[in-house]
């Protein structure tokens, strides 16, 4: 008689309230799709890389507000006839979970190496220093790969 007094218990039992703005993480991504989102995300990573005055090279590995804000970046340096070569060094990524609405989390570390040029004579406007970069980058599968959608430096709440 004791078994449905505690299997009605059991069933009663609710769980606690999440806060305001939780988003929970999947735990159900397969090893072999995180390790995919890793390998798009660091070739994402080398094709941003490579980029200094044509945005349009950037479609295939960013898209959404991604796209649009370093596309605005490469717009305001050349008004000024200038450009960013970016260089990243010791790249370190991990995977962060799978959020809401499919995009996937990647926290990306590396030592950056960019610099400022003219696009005239590649004179740097600055030397460039190795600084110590973490971003967090929100991917999304895309015709079948994963691209960054999203880039969010350390700060909270600074898009880059």
């Amino acid at each position: 008689m004791l078994l449905p007094l505690v299997v009605f218990a059991l069933a009663s039992c609710k769980a606690p309230a999440k806060p305001a703005g939780h988003k929970q993480k999947a735990t159900s991504v397969p090893i072999m799709e995180r390790g995919r989102i890793l390998a798009d995300a660091k070739d994402d990573i080398a094709v941003i890389e490579s980029v200094e005055a044509d945005w349009t090279k950037l479609t295939p590995a960013v898209a959404g507000k991604a796209l649009e804000t370093l596309k605005q970046q490469i717009d305001e340096l050349k008004k000024e006839d200038l450009v960013k070569v970016r260089e990243y060094d010791e790249i370190k990524l991990k995977f962060g979970g799978m959020y809401e609405k499919g995009v996937a989390g990647v926290t990306a570390e590396f030592l950056d190496n960019s610099k400022i040029v003219k696009i005239d004579n590649g004179q740097p406007m600055a030397i460039a220093r190795a600084e110590k970069r973490k971003l967090y980058l929100g991917l999304s599968k895309v015709d079948g790969t994963w691209k960054i959608i999203s880039i969010m430096s350390g700060i909270k709440g600074e898009e880059q």
